[in-house]
């Protein structure tokens, strides 16, 4: 999360879906500041955002890009993670993305069983010709998750909001929790294929 996309109507997502999913006291936020090199830091904006999203700051050095999973994978509590860009499937590890590799890493560290792990993920590429449907990119995800043994849900539309757990009944709980609370149709989310789901069918057209 860059200082400059700060405010945006994101934000108000962001907020909605972190309390609908799990109660805001149980989260924790990473929230991937990691300005270039040609640019001055601003050292207070992740504890301000942090306060804006009424959640707790990960502890440890959150500032660089190479301990991330490392800092977050020691951290207990539900965690969120909130890339400038999102979620990709190379390995490659960027300032703007959180890779899959990485939140199936953080997934199963010891300290985080039975905890979510959120990702709001902008990498959606609309030009279908090229990248395949909305839930085509964001269905490929959670595959390499649950080959991963790391179950998953999304939610879909012009972003999308990714969580998951190496335990299916958690992902469940906190999926059915926020489909009650938000009152969205069920066609709006994706899964992974689980019988523990209870979505809509993840092969549904757009």
């Amino acid at each position: 999360m860059h200082p400059s996309k700060y405010g945006d109507t994101y934000e108000m997502a962001k907020l909605c879906v972190l309390r609908w999913l799990v109660a805001e006291n149980e989260w924790l936020i990473h929230p991937m500041y990691f300005p270039p090199n040609s640019e001055e830091p601003d050292e207070t904006f992740p504890c301000r955002y942090a306060d804006f999203l009424g959640i707790r700051l990960a502890g440890g050095n959150i500032s660089q890009r190479q301990n991330l999973v490392n800092v977050v994978a020691a951290n207990p509590g539900h965690l969120f993670l909130d890339p400038d860009t999102g979620l990709q499937l190379g390995k490659e590890r960027r300032r703007q993305f959180v890779s899959v590799d990485e939140v199936i890493e953080i997934a199963h560290a010891p300290a985080r069983e039975r905890k979510l792990v959120l990702v709001y993920d902008q990498s959606i590429n609309f030009d279908q010709g090229k990248a395949g449907s909305r839930r085509q990119q964001i269905r490929g995800k959670l595959r390499r998750l649950h080959d991963a043994k790391v179950h998953a849900v999304a939610y879909v539309s012009h972003i999308a909001f990714i969580w998951a757990s190496t335990d299916p009944g958690v992902v469940n709980a906190a999926t059915s929790r926020l489909l009650v609370a938000s009152r969205l149709p069920s066609c709006c989310f994706v899964d992974d294929g689980s019988p523990a789901y209870n979505t809509c069918d993840p092969l549904a057209a757009e």
